[in-house]
């Protein structure tokens, strides 16, 4: 979701179509799109605990620059949270090597967690607390501004009903802030030209090499090209924007490490150019590579 002044990423939960809203917002696979000549600033959601207080009422510190907010998640759910949000953290960092320094001016340093109890307590509330009229249905993330401290980015999300206890995208959305603190020079998803980026990135993240939904496309006749990949846009579908993307990071992991290098650089650096380039050179240079690669994947 790109706001001029604030950016929310959604995942999907059950792979809603697109939808329009009133305005020039338009809602596509859960990102919200407001274009660039609207002047309108987009306040961050609760500045202060209001209706959360009622519907999330306790608060969890994870490691001081984590708060969560939730209902009723037990002491050993909340610790269980929190392991996984700093396992993901050392994955991200030792990935794209970030040497833990944000970009520069990049002022969020804390982020606050809403943890709801399941899908329909999400559904019911999370309006109340986002202060949002569209909220994706499988959890976003709500940068907000950031080089402006006072307004903190966010993440809504609820309890996975899978047998078991899980958070539904814990390890994703967290990525997407990972990504705008680290990584992503200015607002985390102010061109198109970003998707496969932050989406591939915050799936390969999230699931490593443990992916069985990304490798069963590999069955399939038709296997997506890199350029394919690369200029994927959200009137795709969901497949393409979260599974194919996640194989072209994955692809760039594990073979082009100078490659992922030049990649981190230019966005640290706001290069659109060289961003660019660098794909565009992946892409006429290492498609025979890549459709080998793919084949190893789909035969292991």
């Amino acid at each position: 979701m790109v706001f001029l002044s604030a950016v929310i990423v959604g995942c999907s939960h059950n792979k809603s179509n697109e939808t329009k809203s009133p305005s020039n917002k338009t809602y596509q696979n859960n990102v919200i799109s407001q274009s660039a000549n609207d002047n309108e600033f987009i306040e961050p959601p609760v500045s202060s605990r209001g209706p959360a207080l009622d519907i999330l009422p306790n608060e969890h510190d994870c490691n001081g620059s984590i708060r969560l907010y939730v209902s009723k998640l037990s002491d050993d759910q909340l610790h269980s949270v929190c392991a996984d949000l700093d396992d993901t953290r050392l994955i991200f960092h030792d990935t794209l090597g970030t040497n833990y320094e944000p970009v520069k001016g990049d002022q969020n340093e804390k982020v606050n967690i809403y943890i709801f109890d399941g899908y329909k307590h999400y559904i019911d509330n999370v309006e109340k607390i986002s202060g949002l009229s569209t909220n994706p249905k499988g959890g976003f993330f709500y940068e907000g501004n950031p080089f402006d401290a006072k307004h903190q980015p966010s993440i809504y999300l609820f309890v996975s009903s899978a047998s078991g206890f899980s958070v539904w995208n814990l390890k994703h959305e967290f990525s997407h802030y990972l990504n705008a603190r680290f990584v992503k020079y200015g607002h985390v998803n102010d061109s198109a030209l970003y998707l496969f980026w932050e989406e591939g990135l915050a799936e390969y993240i999230a699931k490593g090499a443990d992916n069985p939904q990304a490798i069963s496309l590999l069955k399939s006749p038709k296997l997506r090209t890199l350029a394919d990949i690369f200029d994927v846009t959200y009137k795709d579908t969901s497949e393409e924007v979260y599974l194919w993307s996640y194989l072209g990071i994955r692809y760039i992991v594990e073979n082009h490490p100078t490659s992922l290098v030049d990649i981190v650089s230019a966005l640290r650096l706001d290069s659109h150019e060289r961003f660019k380039e660098t794909l565009e050179t992946l892409a006429s240079s290492q498609e025979e590579h890549f459709q080998n690669w793919l084949k190893e994947l789909s035969e292991n």
